[in-house]
Parts: structure tokens; C-alpha cells; sequence
């Protein structure tokens, strides 16, 4: 027995190494710790250290990003705990392959392993993990585009937390909530406390949140319009990410960066940032959630390109992931997307069937920020009849004006403001051209030519004036 029992601390003192590492966010040191020590638990019978060495294995290579890396580990954890009926280590392995699963796109498998964690975590009264465990089924049904659901197991997770009274991941889960907030639209509610968290991340070596933190606080400020502070904080993420090795967070970094650059009209360094996505998608999670939206970004820049044959078909690879992982408001956007593309071919009912199937989606996810742009989106495009559109318009108005996007609320006025030219023959797309044109040569002759003061009182990027300068053939 004395001989088990020294072989058993032997076993131990390593893992509690590596778990110590885990802890202080170390992840690098923790995962060349377990490559020093795999031989050893190689050989090993089932056994709780063997388990745990498992356990570790998969967190550590899901926290760096290597998805497909990580499942097999974790799926042993979860085979060896359960041979040893130990229900808090079948608990904290089935929240890990929940994760992994997420990542992977695996949405009911992951649902389900999640639930039965959330389950045992309450059993053996550990309220931290059940609170990280709810946070993750949150995060699934965002992906869904079920809001709502997101925010009902949100505040679940935030009460677990205060039972635990782990006041930092009441933090974390501030700043996931953000994510919901950013997905309606509701920018300055996002951005409220991501501050604090980013001190605090900082503070705790909490690297993978800190990092989560610039990308919500960059897509916030960039939906606010302010676009130069957002890009810095991309940067950072992206700076941060590759410093750390956390693989996973860097492609999502790069695919929040090539959104704005498209937005800028950056179009070779969107392409370049996208190309570096779907390369680091590929390899550690080529059903995740990276590979649907990269593909729809890449159908939005060859679309802001005039490309349209590319962009149906970049639309077409995105769709194809979409059958494997249903993600309602990357498919919205998508075919939001695709139906600007048929109206550029001429294709109106192909076009008017895209926009159909986005309006549908929006409305059943319930996402009012989404389906107002959409709205203005196909009256700008000319997509449907005039007597369809004023009723959405002056809905969509509203919306932007609650949740104050005045670049969105300019250009549906300018569609309310020119319905009268549309019902009197004139389409209702180049209704909109004459006013955007004229509202630039205002803006021009104002400030006597000056691009960047052009371009800050229409509200939108130098890049994206010099578009529409060249589209309208001005003469600056």
C-alpha cells in the first residue's frame, strides 16, 4: 500500500505543475509540461491522475485554438472518470467537450454535454463551473441567433457566480453579454464595463478573455461609427493573440479586422486578413464557426469589389457550412448579401427570394437591428415595390434612432425623403444614387475639397468617399 500511495504523489506532483500553469493562464508552459510528462501517463491503467492528465491535455490544446487537437483527450478524461464514478470530473469533461464541440460546430452534441455538466456541477455544489458551463450554452444560442435565450442563460450563469463569489467571472460574463448586445445592434450597452473587464483580464493573466475583450470593444466602436478606434483594437487583439500563441482567438481577430476593412474599403488587406482566417480555420476547426463567417465576409468584399459571380460563389461555400452548422445571422447576412448580388445581374426574382429569406430569418431570430438594415438594404437596391417598403422604412427609422446609428438613420431618410421621385417613375435605386451624389458634391464644395473633412461630415471612411467619388466619376 505504502508503494501505491508514493507512486500515486509521484503521478500527482506533476499534474499539479501543470495545473497550477492552467491556472495562472501559462498555457504555453503547461502544454510543454504535459509533452514532458505524456510518457509516463502513456503506460498508465485508468486511474484519476491518468484522467486528469487527459482532462488537462484537452483544455490546454482547447485554449490554444487546436480543436481537433483537443477532443480526443477530453473524450478519454471523460471515459476514464466515469470508470472511477467520480462526478465532478465527469462534470468538468463534459463542459469541456461541450466547448470543443461548439468549436468544431457540433451544436446538439454540444448542447447536450453541456446540460449534463451544468447538471453535475449542481450536484456537487460547484457553482463556478456550473456558471462557466451555462456561459457556454449562452454562447450557443447566440450562434443561433436566439438572443433572448443567450441573455436567460447569461443571467443563470451570472447567479451561479455570485453563489461562488467569483467576482472576476461576473466580469466575464459582462463581457459576454456584450456579444449579445453587439448582435442587436445595441452598441453603447456593449461597450458598458468592457473597460473595467480589460483591467481586470489584464490583471488576472486571463489572456483568452482579455483578448475577447478588444474584439467586443472594437466591433462595439465600430458599430458606433468610430472606426480608427476600433481597428486599434483589433490590433491589439491580434497583437496580443500571436504573442500568446491562442491560435483560435487570432483567426476570429483577423476576421473582426478584414470586416472593417471592407467597411473602409481596404479591399486587399480584407483579403489578406481573410485569407489568414480561413488558413488557421482549416487546420484546427474546418466546421467552426470561423469558416461560415469568413466565407460570407469574403462574399461582402467581392461584392464591394463588383465582383458578382465571385461573391455567389463565396456565398455558395458559406452556405455549404451552413448545413453543417446553423448559424441564423450568418445566414441572414448571407443571403442579405446575395440578393444585392442578383439585382446587380439583373436577376429580380432571384434577388427578391434572397431578401424574402433574410427578412424571414431576421424575424424569427427576432433581431430588429438586423431586419431594419436589411429593410433599407433592399429599398436602396430596388428589390420590392414601393407600397411594400414605406411602412418597413418608417419601422426601420426608429430602430436605428433608439439604438443611434445616425449613418443608418441618414440613409434611410434620404429613402423616406425621396419616395415621392419613386412614385413618380423614377427607381427607387436611382432615386437614392441622385441624392447620395448631390450630398457628396455638397460635402465636397463645403470643405473645398478636402477628403477627410468630406468624409467626416457624411459619416463614413476616407476609402469609402474616394469609392463613391470614382463610382460617380466627380472631379475633386
Amino acid at each position: 500500500m505504502k508503494s501505491s500511495s508514493r507512486q500515486s504523489s509521484t503521478a500527482a506532483e506533476p499534474l499539479r505543475r501543470v495545473d497550477s500553469l492552467v491556472k495562472a493562464n501559462k498555457l504555453k508552459e503547461a502544454l510543454a509540461e504535459l509533452r514532458s510528462i505524456a510518457p509516463a501517463f502513456r503506460a498508465k491503467v485508468f486511474s484519476e491522475e491518468l484522467a486528469q492528465f487527459n482532462y488537462l491535455e484537452g483544455l490546454v490544446l482547447w485554449r490554444l485554438g487546436e480543436k481537433q487537437q483537443a477532443l480526443e483527450p477530453a473524450r478519454k478524461a471523460l471515459e476514464f472518470y466515469l470508470s472511477r464514478q467520480s462526478f465532478e470530473g465527469v462534470a468538468k469533461s463534459q463542459s469541456l467537450l461541450g466547448w470543443i464541440f461548439i468549436d468544431l460546430g457540433n451544436l446538439k452534441d454540444a448542447e447536450e454535454h453541456l446540460e449534463l455538466a451544468v447538471s453535475g456541477f449542481k450536484l456537487v455544489e460547484d457553482w463556478g463551473q456550473a456558471a462557466k458551463a451555462l456561459n457556454r450554452i449562452a454562447y450557443l444560442y447566440s450562434i443561433g441567433g436566439k438572443l433572448g435565450f443567450a441573455n436567460h442563460f447569461n443571467d443563470q450563469a451570472r447567479a451561479c457566480a455570485v453563489k461562488a463569489n467569483d467576482r472576476y467571472y461576473e466580469l466575464v460574463l459582462r463581457c459576454s453579454r456584450a456579444v449579445h448586445h453587439r448582435l442587436a445592434g445595441d452598441w453603447r450597452s456593449a461597450l458598458a464595463g468592457l473597460d473595467e473587464f480589460l483591467v481586470e483580464s489584464q490583471k488576472a493573466g486571463d489572456y483568452f478573455s482579455h483578448i475577447y475583450g478588444w474584439i467586443n470593444l472594437g466591433h462595439a466602436r465600430f458599430l458606433g461609427g468610430h472606426w480608427k478606434p476600433a481597428r486599434k483594437s483589433y490590433l491589439k487583439a491580434v497583437q496580443i493573440s500571436s504573442r500568446e500563441g491562442l491560435i483560435g482567438s487570432l483567426k476570429v481577430a483577423y476576421e473582426f479586422l478584414a470586416e472593417l476593412d471592407i467597411a473602409e474599403g481596404r479591399f486587399a488587406e480584407a483579403e489578406e486578413n481573410l485569407k489568414k482566417a480561413l488558413e488557421i480555420g482549416e487546420r484546427v476547426s474546418p466546421y467552426g464557426t470561423i469558416m461560415t463567417q469568413c466565407w460570407r465576409l469574403m462574399g461582402d468584399l467581392r461584392l464591394a469589389e463588383k465582383e458578382y459571380d465571385r461573391a455567389l460563389d463565396a456565398y455558395a461555400t458559406c452556405r455549404s457550412y451552413l448545413i453543417k452548422l446553423p448559424e441564423k445571422l450568418e445566414e441572414g447576412a448571407m443571403y442579405r448579401g446575395m440578393g444585392i448580388c442578383y439585382i446587380r445581374k439583373d436577376q429580380l426574382s432571384l434577388a427578391q427570394a434572397s431578401f424574402k429569406k433574410t427578412l424571414e430569418i431576421f424575424e424569427s431570430c427576432e433581431n430588429d437591428w438586423e431586419l431594419a438594415k436589411t429593410c433599407v438594404e433592399a429599398a436602396e437596391c430596388g428589390a420590392f415595390a414601393l407600397a411594400e417598403l414605406r411602412p418597413k422604412l418608417v419601422w426601420s427609422k426608429g430602430i436605428f434612432e433608439k439604438l443611434e446609428h445616425p449613418y443608418w438613420e441618414n440613409r434611410v431618410q434620404e429613402l423616406l425623403g425621396h419616395l415621392e421621385l419613386a412614385s413618380n417613375g423614377l427607381p427607387l435605386r436611382l432615386a437614392h444614387d441622385v441624392a447620395d451624389r448631390q450630398r457628396i458634391v455638397l460635402a465636397l464644395s463645403e470643405t473645398k475639397g478636402n477628403i477627410s473633412h468630406a468624409a467626416g461630415k457624411l459619416g463614413i471612411s476616407r476609402g469609402a468617399l474616394h469609392y463613391r467619388i470614382k463610382r460617380y466619376k466627380l472631379a475633386v
